[in-house]
């Protein structure tokens, strides 16, 4: 436990350190303005959406276990971590996935949180896919909108 708790303060003081050496390397007073002109509003942008992502995201993936119920917490934390790993490592968004499964080994069997995680991880390329659609569907009416517009109301015959 003494050598978690000292991997923990050194893991924070590198990414404040990192922290501080992007920020002298990026103009610290661009950087300060940017920061305060969003005063309170900066906790909103950073917490707010990713809070609401994970807790929708987490209640999903509830729903890949056939029988076993894996409490929320163990589930919400197994998230974080996973997505941790899938963002500060090389293993792109699948690296994660592997930990979460690991992770979830006290609560369920290795095969049942493997097969809610490739259940989890198809369902969100499916509805991002779907976003994607809807995407192009929407620039096509509004760029079909826009030709529209720009078309002389009365044309000279």
């Amino acid at each position: 436990m003494k050598n978690a708790n000292r991997l923990r303060w050194l893991l924070l003081a590198s990414g404040a350190i990192l922290l501080g050496w992007l920020v002298l390397r990026n103009d610290p007073a661009a950087v300060l303005g940017a920061v305060s002109g969003l005063s309170w509003r900066l906790l909103i942008v950073l917490v707010f959406p990713f809070s609401v992502v994970v807790v929708l995201d987490t209640l999903g993936w509830r729903y890949a276990f056939s029988d076993s119920r894996v409490p929320f917490r163990a589930l919400l934390w197994t998230r974080i971590v996973g997505e941790a790993v899938n963002v500060t490592t090389p293993t792109a968004s699948v690296g994660g996935e592997a930990v979460k499964a690991w992770l979830l080994r006290p609560h369920v069997a290795l095969t049942d949180a493997l097969s809610s995680v490739i259940v989890a991880k198809t369902t969100i390329t499916i509805a991002q896919g779907l976003m994607l659609a809807l995407g192009i569907v929407c620039a096509w009416i509004a760029h079909r909108h826009h030709l529209q517009q720009q078309e002389p109301l009365h044309r000279a015959e």
